[in-house]
C-alpha cells in the first residue's frame, strides 16, 4: 500500500484527533476546522472552484446525519465537524461508510467497557428494566472519561479508508 503525498496532512490531522479524543474526549476546532479547509482546498487545487464547491456541499451533506444526532444530544459537535472534514477529503459516500465503520468501532469500545465494568453493567441493567416497564427517565450525566470517544473511531476509520481507497479529488 502506497501512501499518496496529499494524504499526509489528513493522516497527521486524524492521528492528532485520535490522541486528543482518547485523552480528553474532545475534538478541538483548531485541528478539525483547518483539516476541513485543507480538504476543500485540495479539491480547489486539483479541480478548480467547481470541485471545491462540490466538496463543500458534499461535506455538509455527509455531516447532516450526525447533525441530527447532535441536536438530540447523542454526539458532540466535534464529531459532526470531523465527519464534514472527512467528506471534504474522501467524498460523501466514503464518509458515510466511515460513519458506519466508526459506529461499529465505538460500539465495540462500549461493549468492552461494559464487559469490564460491573457497576456500569448494573447501571445499564437498571436503565433497561426501567425503560421496559414503560417509565421514562432522563439520561444520566456522564463525565468525559465515561464517554465513548466516537471521534477517535471516526478518525481511525477515515485513516483506513484513505489508505485503502486513496484521496478523492476529482
Amino acid at each position: 500500500m502506497r501512501v499518496e503525498p496529499q494524504a499526509i496532512p489528513l493522516l497527521c490531522g486524524l492521528a492528532a484527533l485520535v490522541v486528543t479524543d482518547l485523552h480528553a474526549r474532545r475534538l478541538p476546532n483548531w485541528i478539525v476546522l483547518p483539516l476541513w479547509a485543507c480538504g476543500i482546498g485540495l479539491h480547489a487545487w486539483a479541480g478548480g472552484a467547481g470541485s471545491a464547491v462540490g466538496s463543500a456541499i458534499e461535506s455538509v451533506a455527509a455531516a447532516a446525519p450526525l447533525g441530527l444526532a447532535f441536536s438530540a444530544g447523542l454526539c458532540g459537535g466535534g464529531d459532526v465537524k470531523l465527519l464534514g472534514a472527512i467528506a471534504a477529503w474522501l467524498g460523501c459516500l466514503t464518509a458515510l461508510w466511515v460513519l458506519a465503520a466508526g459506529l461499529l468501532l465505538s460500539g465495540l469500545y462500549a461493549a468492552v467497557q461494559l464487559a469490564s465494568n460491573a457497576s456500569l453493567r448494573r447501571e445499564v441493567q437498571t436503565h433497561l428494566l426501567v425503560l421496559a416497564s414503560g417509565a421514562g427517565m432522563p439520561a444520566p450525566r456522564r463525565s468525559r472519561r465515561q464517554m465513548v470517544p466516537f471521534g477517535a473511531a471516526l478518525a481511525v476509520s477515515a485513516a483506513l479508508a484513505a489508505l485503502w481507497l486513496g484521496i478523492s479529488h476529482a
